[in-house]
């Protein structure tokens, strides 16, 4: 039995963040191609700093719903912030 994404959502919403992280993937574990799940999980990974594993995770939901606008913004704001990490890590 799929967990409810609503509980999911608000895990995430509220911040609980890698509590989130392990209710998608139970998610995703039993429907992989759940494009609600994965951009949710993509946006816990964003926020708790795994940048390169939301953007994997926002390619997955652009190759289901290659016309979502929210997972191009999102993966677009984890790129550049990984962008600025790397530029900040070359010049220290």
């Amino acid at each position: 039995m799929l967990i409810s994404i609503s509980i999911k959502v608000c895990a995430c919403k509220s911040g609980r963040h890698e509590e989130a992280i392990i209710s998608f993937n139970k998610n995703i574990d039993l429907d992989s191609g759940n494009s609600q799940t994965l951009y949710y999980k993509g946006l816990s990974l964003s926020a708790v700093g795994r940048r390169k594993d939301a953007i994997d995770i926002f390619d997955q939901v652009l190759q289901i719903l290659p016309g979502s606008v929210e997972t191009w913004l999102q993966r677009g704001i984890a790129q550049a912030d990984l962008a600025g990490i790397m530029m900040r890590l070359n010049h220290t």
